[in-house]
C-alpha cells in the first residue's frame, strides 16, 4: 500500500515482464537493452542484458530471442566489480574464464 501515482504498479509490471522473459524463450525481445539495479543484503548490483531476435528456422513457428550480452556487476565504494559476463566472445565468472 502507498500513495497513488508513485509507481508501485509500474514496478510490479516490470517484474512480471522479467519473469515472463525468464520463463519463455519465445518472448519477443528484439533489440532490448536492460539495466536492472537492485540491492540485496545491503549490496548494490546492476544486471545488464542485450537481446535480439534469432532468425526463424524451418522447425519453428516463430522467431525466438537470444541473449547477445549479459553482465552482472557489484557496486562497491563507487567502483564496479564485474561478477559475470556472457557473450558470444567472452564468458567469465568473477574474472575467471568459463567454458
Amino acid at each position: 500500500m502507498g500513495v497513488s501515482g508513485v509507481g508501485k504498479t509500474k514496478i510490479l509490471q516490470a517484474l512480471d515482464l522479467v519473469r515472463d522473459v525468464a520463463r519463455d524463450n519465445n518472448y519477443r525481445l528484439d533489440g532490448i537493452n536492460w539495466i536492472i539495479r537492485l540491492t540485496h543484503l545491503g549490496r548494490e548490483y546492476h544486471w545488464e542484458l542485450k537481446s535480439a531476435l534469432m532468425k526463424k528456422s524451418l522447425f519453428q513457428s516463430k522467431a525466438s530471442a537470444e541473449i547477445i550480452y549479459e553482465r552482472l556487476i557489484q557496486i562497491e565504494n563507487n567502483k564496479s566489480i564485474e561478477l559475470l559476463v556472457r557473450s558470444k566472445d567472452k564468458s567469465s565468472l568473477r574474472g575467471k574464464k568459463t567454458p
